[in-house]
Formats: structure tokens, sequence, C-alpha cells
């Protein structure tokens, strides 16, 4: 089943699917989307993040509230396939209510080049020159912080709370009821995380130069995509 919502009705009938059934719903306005998919069982994976235009909340959010879904309970895998802030907007709130999920980052985003690009642009004083893509900046920063405050919590740095993503990798599996269930990342590439990273290199502020603050220029090429395959 899919479902392509790009706005909530009333007049819409909200039903959660079935133990046995997979289900990949898709929500955005045409730019920008999250992906949210029921792989069996009450798990669900969420992938990106983008927010309702009404309400501003993240649009997965919302939708597995109108099923009765707990997501801080049946969201088991929340990843990142980008940093754009189309495909980003309210992730780090998906973060932090999702506490039962890993989330998954690019290879590439956890990388000195890209740290520095976000420590340079995500402390920013006055929030209304944030632009799109400074946004996602903060939205990265905000992830980051979270997980490490799960951490601390735990005293511990268990990788239960984040996995990275790079070509051929599982990211998440688990067997129940007879019922094997995989998510595997088929990007990026070796080369594809490099070519990401000069990129990130290339958009970082020259020291001693005017900094515009408020603006990062974007990037011409998505190297550092996740791609996903998923089983059940």
């Amino acid at each position: 089943m899919v479902n392509n919502l790009p706005s909530f009705s009333d007049q819409i009938l909200y039903a959660p699917p079935k133990p046995n059934e997979l289900e990949i719903s898709l929500f955005g306005p045409g730019i920008g989307e999250s992906i949210v998919v029921h792989i069996g069982n009450n798990e669900w994976i969420i992938v990106d993040s983008c927010t309702d235009a009404f309400t501003k909340e993240p649009t997965p959010l919302t939708y597995l509230g109108r099923l009765g879904i707990d997501p801080s309970k049946s969201v088991k895998l929340f990843v990142i396939s980008h940093w754009h802030s189309d495909h980003i907007r309210g992730a780090s709130q998906i973060a932090e209510q999702c506490v039962a999920a890993t989330v998954c980052f690019s290879e590439a985003l956890v990388k000195e080049e890209f740290f520095t690009l976000v420590d340079t642009y995500s402390g920013l004083v006055q929030p209304v020159l944030v632009d799109k893509n400074t946004s996602a900046t903060n939205e990265i920063s905000s992830i980051i912080k979270i997980i490490s405050k799960r951490c601390k919590k735990n005293n511990d740095t268990n990788s239960l709370y984040y996995t990275l993503a790079a070509a051929d990798k599982r990211i998440y599996q688990n067997a129940q009821d007879g019922i094997l269930k995989e998510v595997w990342a088929l990007s990026p590439s070796s080369e594809s995380i490099i070519n990401s990273l000069t990129e990130i290199a290339n958009l970082i502020p020259i020291p001693d130069q005017d900094l515009i603050r408020e603006v990062i220029p974007r990037p011409t090429k998505n190297h550092n995509a996740v791609v996903l395959l998923v089983s059940a």
C-alpha cells in the first residue's frame, strides 16, 4: 500500500496496517519528502522528515499519531538520507521522540569535515537569518546532541543509539514469528564518501575572511545520500 498524502484531512480514514502487512507511506509537498514504512508486527521505519504546512509538526509523527501508534516504542529505525533541509525539517523532533529507534546517518556525515561545517553554521545569534540550508545543519547539530545525551545518560556509547550507512551494509535486522526483516544501505560507496567530504570541505569558510553566517552554499551533487533496501 502506498499513501501519497500532501496534507491531513478529517475525511481520510486512518487505520493501522495489519501485523503481516508491509506499508509504505510517502509524504511531502513535492520538494522534500519523508517516508514511513511498516515492516510488520508494529515495527516502523522513518526515512527523512518534512513538516505539516499547517501544524508545522513533523509529518511522520502526525501520521503515526493518527494511527494510534506510539513512536517512542514502535519506531525502530530513523534514517537521514542526506542533510538538505527539504528532507530534514523536523528531524530533531523525530529523533527526540523515537527513543527506541536507532538513528542512521550517511558515513560521510560523521567525519571531521562535516562536523566543522555544522559547528560553523549551527550557533547563530539571530535565528531569523537562518536560511533553508543553514537550518539543515541546525537539525543535524540537535540530533548529534540528542544521541550524545542518551549515551551519557546510560554511561556508554552503545551503537544501539546510532549507526552509519555505507554501501552494502546491513543497518537493521530483526527476526520475529519466523519472519526475517532487514534494512540494507546500498550507498554511499567509498568513492562517493570521498567526493562528499571534498565538497563539504569546500563549503567551510576560510578563516579570517568575512562570513555570511546565515547562508551555506548548496552542494552541487548529493554524494552522501543513502539508498535503502527493505526486505521482509
